[in-house]
């Protein structure tokens, strides 16, 4: 509650068993569910190498080969291996080649953590200059394609459909690095990504490094609150955390609290900058019962009060058809925010 860091133990560091089973849970595509590089696809002969290798694993994480509280995920992997090792030989009895051109350019795609540099991209479309990457797309996209042709094409079109995306995406790197510098930012309508690609690649617009000198372990069941602000965007630590507590599950009235309290303290009108987020950290094995409605403890003389309106300036709906002679408000939308921040906090301290 005081906003300290709080110490944990180390979790107990897991077998190769539970390793495997977390790896393939987490592989992206099929060709890294079973290890196989574009190397290894060039040696396999027969498909009985590609179904030698699924028994292999399927030994170690078969669910009847686990402890009984590793069985859910051990099940979830096997599955997930079955139908990786289902789209592979799908793949390689259509087309061996695209086959390999495929796993070559996911296994890249996963080498550079899914954020390409306008060199990978070059070099993931096998071209040098901006010209010659859409030609290269189309080409590389045709050869994909041969992969979905022969029939039902469900168990392969998750990669294939993966991969097509990362060629766009390469693609499109490269156009950035071309474009000349623009005033101020276009406003972009979808990314693929986490975060908007254009605040990644190709420059970084955030170029400061974060204060955190530690590293927090965390236990199943531990909530956590983490919060990002900029310089003078939060005050002392020990204010900090009353607040983070008191609008537990309400990131934005946490934040909005924090800019608030941290604009009264700085001078000259500085901007602040705070962003919270809350995360529940649950054991993905252990099942988790609802929590049990609470018994209605009122008389009937109360009414409950779902929703709070404050209407602003900048509204939508700047007419109230219900407000007949009613003075429109004037108040902008911080201000409207504000206020709603403090009718919470009274609201909080009456523990209504």
């Amino acid at each position: 509650v005081d906003g300290k860091v709080g110490t944990y133990l180390l979790s107990p560091q897991p077998d190769a068993q539970q390793e495997e089973i977390t790896r393939i849970r987490c592989a992206t595509h099929s060709f890294a569910v079973l290890g196989l590089t574009p190397e290894d696809l060039a040696e396999i002969k027969d498909m009985k190498d590609v179904r030698k290798n699924f028994r292999k694993m399927s030994l170690q994480i078969h669910p009847d080969k686990v402890v009984e509280s590793l069985r859910p995920a051990a099940s979830q992997a096997f599955g997930k291996l079955d139908a990786a090792c289902e789209a592979i030989e799908m793949m390689l009895s259509r087309h061996s080649e695209a086959t390999r051109v495929l796993a070559g350019i996911l296994r890249r795609f996963d080498q550079c953590s899914g954020i390409l540099t306008p060199a990978e991209a070059g070099s993931l479309l096998g071209v040098s200059s901006v010209a010659s990457a859409p030609s290269a797309v189309n080409s590389i996209s045709r050869t994909l394609h041969l992969l979905m042709q022969g029939g039902d094409s469900e168990a392969v079109r998750p990669d294939v459909n993966r991969g097509l995306r990362i060629l766009e995406d390469a693609a499109e790197v490269m156009k950035k690095v071309a474009e000349p510098p623009a005033l101020g930012r276009r406003p972009v309508a979808v990314t693929r990504a986490m975060g908007l690609r254009d605040l990644k690649t190709p420059g970084a617009a955030v170029t400061c490094k974060p204060d955190c000198p530690d590293v927090v372990e965390v236990s199943p069941g531990s909530p956590v609150a983490l919060v990002l602000a900029s310089d003078g965007g939060v005050g002392p630590m020990a204010d900090v955390g009353p607040v983070v507590m008191r609008h537990w599950g309400r990131p934005r009235a946490a934040a909005l609290q924090l800019n608030r309290a941290a604009r009264k303290e700085t001078p000259g009108g500085k901007a602040v900058s705070t962003t919270c987020v809350y995360l529940d950290y649950d054991d993905p094995l252990q099942e988790v019962e609802p929590a049990a409605k609470r018994a209605r403890t009122d008389d009937g003389l109360q009414a409950r009060v779902r929703h709070i309106l404050v209407k602003h300036k900048d509204a939508k709906d700047k007419v109230d058809p219900m407000g007949r002679g009613r003075v429109q408000p004037t108040r902008t939308l911080q201000e409207a925010e504000g206020l709603l921040v403090e009718v919470m906090d009274e609201l909080l301290a009456k523990d209504c």
